[in-house]
């Protein structure tokens, strides 16, 4: 799975507010987004990402 589709159809529920399940399929499962935006958040990723984006 593309980790670009991902990121792409996380943020999209994370700004519309809808369930996992109503992602559009076009970003992809909505069990593969949710496990990965769960995984990422346990391992700290999105805290990296953002303090780089902030740092920018």
């Amino acid at each position: 799975m593309n980790d670009r589709r991902v990121i792409s159809g996380i943020l999209h529920v994370l700004r519309s507010g809808c369930r996992w399940r109503d992602c559009p399929p076009e970003y992809g499962p909505a069990t593969t987004i949710c496990n990965r935006y769960s995984r990422w958040s346990a391992q700290g990723i999105w805290k990296r990402i953002f303090e780089r984006l902030a740092a920018a």
